[in-house]
Parts: structure tokens; sequence; C-alpha cells
């Protein structure tokens, strides 16, 4: 995996990125808590934090 710094203005980042994506990597945003598709996901699995 890759991790090399991305030096992009947020103007060239928003060309690329969806809305959603943008607010997310960019501006540190999230979802409202219990809303999101998992949040009443109860199947059997791995889980991780």
């Amino acid at each position: 995996m890759n991790r090399a710094k991305i030096t992009k203005t947020d103007q060239e980042m928003k060309a690329e990125l969806t809305p959603l994506q943008f607010e997310v990597t960019r501006k540190h945003g999230t979802e409202r808590a219990f809303i999101g598709e998992y949040a009443d996901h109860h199947e059997d699995g791995v889980y991780t934090k």
C-alpha cells in the first residue's frame, strides 16, 4: 500500500472526489450515529475496530 503524503489542494481534490468522499477524507466528516447501512447488522462474522 502506498502511503505517500498527498499534497493536493482542496480545490484539486474536489475535482477528483465525490462530495461525500471529499467531506470524509479532507474534512473528517462522518455520518450521524446509527443511520448507516450497518447500524443494525447482526450477521455472524469477524469484526474489528
